[in-house]
């Protein structure tokens, strides 16, 4: 990804909590905003967040494009401004109703141009997410990661990614296909990338064929509820099996049933335990899901919802 394109969607991903307060002052009065507390608070966090996006872009894109740089600081500027007590409410309002659309108006444009848009799901410590940010960080996947999504608000996987600078929402449960939709659209996800993620997931009609998973065993063998982590090399090695290794395949609304896209083995050796076959299928899925996905965003991909 290049610098621009970088920055642009460090930009971009604030567009949806731009798009939250456009929405929220829509046909709103300034006194129904004065009383309305609650949507007051997340139009100023709307801006708040603005003010955090341009202060992680680089100096050639504010140089680049200083309209949109403007928009930003002079959002930032008045909250900044309000939180101190220096300002009245009406400041806020105009920043929401004036620099908030024309600052989404501005960076739509760019929108295009920017790679494909990955949202990650996860239930437990992140790794296999933040190895395929890894790839993407040394320029070998061609992908931004927009969102992550996290059914558990404890898995260490949150904070990890929030520490290398992800966007992540805790959705515990089964989430409805139509609030699923909603989430990814709002965040211009085009492909959702299961990396841990051990809830079933209702799959909107939209993204049909754009969710993947990785499964740590040579499907259809040992795949299916309850099927995950130690219980599958626990079933490997009782089978006797010489092999094992990891599949990648598209999610169908069913538990590891989908089509799949790649497969790479690894031996089971004889003194294995669940815990050194688990490393070594772990070893083999570093390598199979940055594949997997390179071969599927190197094919043309439209935006779910156009």
């Amino acid at each position: 990804m290049r610098p621009e394109q970088r920055d642009a969607a460090h930009l971009l991903d604030m567009l949806q909590y731009a798009h939250t307060a456009q929405r929220l002052v829509h046909g709103v009065t300034f006194e129904q905003f004065c009383d309305d507390e609650r949507t007051r608070l997340a139009i100023e966090r709307a801006i708040e967040v603005i003010g955090e996006a341009s202060r992680g872009v680089s100096r050639e894109f504010k140089h680049a494009h200083p309209e949109v740089i403007w928009h930003a600081i002079e959002a930032q500027r008045h909250i900044l401004a309000h939180e101190y007590g220096a300002i009245i409410p009406g400041k806020i309002y105009s920043v929401a109703t004036v620099h908030v659309p024309d600052l989404i108006q501005r960076l739509t444009p760019l929108v295009p141009s920017l790679p494909p848009r990955l949202c990650f799901m996860i239930s437990g410590g992140g790794r296999t997410a933040l190895n395929i940010l890894d790839h993407i960080e040394r320029g070998d996947l061609d992908a931004h990661v927009a969102l992550v999504i996290s059914s558990d608000p404890d898995a260490a996987g949150v904070q990890r990614c929030r520490d290398r600078g992800l966007q992540v929402v805790v959705m515990p449960g089964t989430i409805a296909a139509e609030v699923l939709e909603r989430t990814l659209k709002e965040h211009h996800i085009d492909w959702v990338v299961l990396a841990g993620y051990l809830k079933l997931v209702r799959i909107p009609a939209s993204y049909e064929g754009r969710v993947i998973n990785i499964h740590p065993a040579l499907l259809p063998k040992f795949g299916g509820k309850g099927m995950h982590g130690h219980h599958v090399h626990e079933a490997v090695i009782a089978a006797g099996e010489a092999q094992s290794g990891c599949t990648v395949h598209f999610c169908d609304g069913k538990y590891d049933t989908g089509p799949i896209i790649l497969q790479m083995t690894c031996p089971v050796l004889p003194n294995d335990t669940p815990g050194t076959l688990a490393a070594r299928v772990f070893e083999v899925e570093k390598q199979a899901y940055p594949a997997a996905l390179k071969q599927l965003l190197a094919k043309p991909a439209r935006r779910p919802g156009e």
